[in-house]
C-alpha cells in the first residue's frame, strides 16, 4: 500500500552511518549486516537510537553501481571512529511516499514517486551528469524493525528526496 506523495518540509535529523560504494545486485547481501554493524557500534558505546534506520542513496551511476550510508537516527551526531561516521539529513521541502509491504519495493515505490514529481514540477535538489546522479538528500527510512514484527506485509517505510 503507498501513500499520496506529497512535498512536506522535514527538520533536520542526525544519524550515524556507514558509507560503502556497492553494485546495486550486492545490495540485499549487504544491507543487513552494515546496518547491524551500526547498531552494535551505537550498543557498545551506550548511544539511544532515537529513530528508524536509514539507507541514504548519495549517488547512483548509470551502471548502478551505488554510494550508499547504511544508518541509525541518533539524537545528536557524535563523533565517529573506524567505519561508523556522523551524518546529517539537511532540513528542507521533501517529496514524500510512505508504503506498507516488504522492503524490496523500492523500485515501484521511485517510480511512483519520480512520475508524481513530474506531473507536477517538482525538480529534486541533485546534480545529474555522465557519471551518474549525486542527490542531496535521498533516503529510504524504515519504520519497522523486521527482528520485532517478521511479517513483511506489514512494514512501514517512507522514501524521501529533497526538492531543489
Amino acid at each position: 500500500m503507498l501513500s499520496l506523495p506529497k512535498v512536506l518540509p522535514q527538520p533536520a535529523v542526525a544519524y550515524m552511518a556507514i558509507t560503502e560504494t556497492i553494485a546495486m545486485t550486492a545490495f540485499d547481501e549487504n544491507a543487513s549486516s552494515l546496518l547491524a554493524e551500526v547498531y552494535h557500534w551505537l550498543a557498545a558505546r551506550d548511544i539511544a537510537v532515537t529513530g528508524p534506520a536509514l539507507l541514504r542513496h548519495n549517488f547512483i551511476s548509470p551502471a548502478c553501481d551505488l554510494e550508499i550510508e547504511f544508518g541509525v537516527v541518533v539524537a545528536k551526531p557524535v563523533p565517529g571512529d573506524g567505519r561508523v561516521q556522523p551524518g546529517e539529513m539537511p532540513a528542507g521541502e521533501y517529496g514524500v511516499v510512505r508504503y506498507t509491504g516488504p522492503y524490496d519495493r523500492l523500485f515501484e515505490v521511485n517510480a511512483v514517486l519520480v512520475g508524481w514529481a513530474k506531473e507536477r514540477g517538482v525538480v529534486w535538489d541533485a546534480e545529474t551528469g555522465p557519471a551518474g546522479d549525486r542527490f542531496a538528500a535521498r533516503v529510504e527510512y524504515y519504520h519497522t524493525d523486521p527482528a520485532e514484527n517478521p511479517d513483511p506485509a506489514t512494514w512501514v517505510s517512507e522514501l524521501m528526496i529533497k526538492t531543489a
